[in-house]
């Protein structure tokens, strides 16, 4: 008995359902005697970016609107559905309206601050598109459900160790989504935030080293949470970074912010030594595929470099990750000299990349003299250089690189020299390597004289924030001791700087996440004395 129901119910469907496309037919034919003339390429590009738009609410569609995209009768499709709602006279006003406003959506060209990453030639660069792209399904579908997600404005941490392949990654999900031009936009973030900016299609915004936009970050943040729950445009927010800066920290910790974060943070880790394997592909021995995944540990920029070495010498004279990036820098030096440059010229290059970036007549300043051409200074760095020189990337390179450039200097004040010259250049820029440096060579003998407290209290104030950066690393990786002999250290520059108030309140942010860390640990009486310290700084000083 209920099956003849069901019987009878979709035969039921079935014939209203033909009946129904029957009648759309004929009226679309009748109202095709005399319709408004549409603009036949705009209808036809309506219909498929609204098509877009649909996947992105729902992802099914995805596969029908591809395989729509390959018949002719599409037009045919879009010319009858504006026709027939045209006739319907009480919604003639409201059809202009909706064209208007789609249009408008649709065909808006993406931002002016999103673009492409600045072009490099280096083929181990991510920015230079060579390097293969492998794994990371998992990680890749959860970029998709982050955009997907029916919120109009969500914000996400991208964080990974340095040469994981971050921004490998973003570049990837970019790209992909660059495919289909009615889907979305999407690009990396250039600088130059406008506020008064609004969606008029999906857009996702790629912040990668995202501790050296932090102004522009906040001035993005505050203006989307103000309008983003308006728009109903979806809009998306990537920061990438290798783990959360202190002074990004207020994102979790505020209410405005929080609540439009996505998720915890995306961790990325290490490729699986399968992963590896196909990065390496098959021109190696089995003997040296196992060697560079041994000495890699599944870093994949560290696994390429251990390629390109031992296909250029033939052989593997590193048993570990600081020889190769050694050899690493050796290697640059010699393909610099290679290219015309003086050897003279080695630290002004070191000097850009310690200050993240340095301007020409800084450049000449330091040097005391005329600096190399443009054109060689854009084979050396291979990248562009207009009125800054840019420090080699990736930054695991040129961490290497200026370690390797400070252990020639003979002389001391040489050295100093040197630091003083990255403090005055950008301070915030030298407190961000100095951070990514000591993570990545902790035990390098020259690492406590680069981190020597600069003497100007200006500099000093980032050097602190670069302290509390480290506690909270440190913290959140349960490295107690360490955390423990950072707070120390900043303690003890704090004491010689009293009456710096901006010394101070880094000071308690110290105290305050260390208390967190060890309440977290099961230490109370040692958080019980951090926050105490906390308060009575912030009476005092604050």
């Amino acid at each position: 008995m209920a099956s003849a129901q069901i019987k009878r119910s979709v035969y039921w469907l079935v014939y209203a359902g033909v009946n129904l496309i029957l009648v759309l037919v004929v009226w679309g034919i009748l109202s095709l005697v005399n319709p408004p003339a549409p603009n036949v390429e705009s209808l036809r590009q309506l219909f498929l970016r609204k098509l877009g738009d649909w996947i992105v609410l729902y992802p099914g569609l995805e596969r029908v609107g591809d395989q729509l995209a390959q018949f002719d009768w599409k037009l045919l499709v879009a010319i009858l559905f504006v026709s027939i709602l045209n006739t319907i006279k009480p919604l003639q006003t409201y059809i202009e309206e909706w064209t208007q406003v789609f249009s408008e959506r649709l065909f808006s060209p993406p931002p002016s601050f999103i673009g492409d990453p600045p072009p490099v030639s280096d083929p181990l660069d991510f920015a230079s598109g060579k390097i293969a792209f492998v794994g990371r399904d998992e990680v890749q579908q959860q970029l998709d459900n982050f955009l997907k997600r029916p919120e109009s404005f969500l914000w996400w941490f991208l964080t990974g160790g340095a040469g994981v392949g971050k921004s490998r990654l973003a570049l990837e999900w970019v790209q992909k989504l660059r495919k289909k031009p009615y889907y979305c936009h999407a690009g990396f973030y250039q600088g130059g935030m406008i506020p008064e900016w609004r969606p008029k299609r999906p857009t996702v915004i790629v912040v990668d080293n995202a501790a050296e936009f932090v102004d522009d970050v906040f001035k993005m943040l505050n203006s989307f949470t103000q309008s983003g729950s308006k728009q109903g445009i979806p809009l998306r927010v990537l920061l990438v970074e290798r783990t959360m800066p202190e002074s990004l920290k207020d994102l979790n910790e505020q209410d405005k912010y929080q609540r439009y974060r996505y998720q915890d943070a995306l961790v990325l880790k290490n490729l699986s030594d399968q992963d590896i394997r196909a990065l390496l592909g098959s021109k190696l021995s089995e003997k040296y595929i196992k060697r560079i995944i041994s000495v890699s540990e599944g870093n994949p920029l560290l696994a390429l470099a251990a390629k390109q070495l031992l296909l250029e010498t033939g052989e593997l004279k590193w048993q570990n990750r600081f020889e190769l990036l050694e050899e690493w820098a050796k290697r640059m030096v010699r393909k610099y000299k290679q290219v015309g440059l003086k050897e003279n010229y080695l630290p002004l290059i070191a000097l850009a990349t310690f200050a993240r970036k340095l301007t020409l007549n800084d450049a000449r300043e330091y040097i005391g003299g005329e600096l190399p051409s443009k054109d060689m200074m854009q084979r050396i760095l291979q990248q562009r250089v207009d009125n800054e020189l840019p420090g080699i990337t990736p930054d695991l390179f040129g961490e290497a690189f200026v370690l390797h450039v400070l252990g020639t200097m003979f002389y001391e004040d040489e050295r100093k020299h040197f630091i003083r010259k990255g403090w005055e250049a950008n301070p915030q820029g030298v407190a961000s390597f100095l951070v990514k440096l000591i993570l990545d060579f902790p035990t390098h003998s020259l690492i406590e004289e680069l981190d020597t407290p600069p003497g100007d209290s200006a500099h000093l104030v980032y050097w602190c924030a670069s302290r509390v950066t480290l506690i909270y690393v440190y913290g959140e990786n349960g490295e107690l001791e360490e955390m423990k002999r950072v707070l120390e250290g900043l303690k003890a520059v704090a004491g010689r700087y009293g009456g710096e108030v901006a010394i101070q309140a880094e000071l308690a942010k110290g105290y305050v996440f260390a208390e967190s860390v060890y309440r977290a640990a099961g230490q109370p009486q040692k958080a019980e004395v951090l926050i105490r310290k906390a308060r009575r700084l912030r009476q005092s000083h604050l």
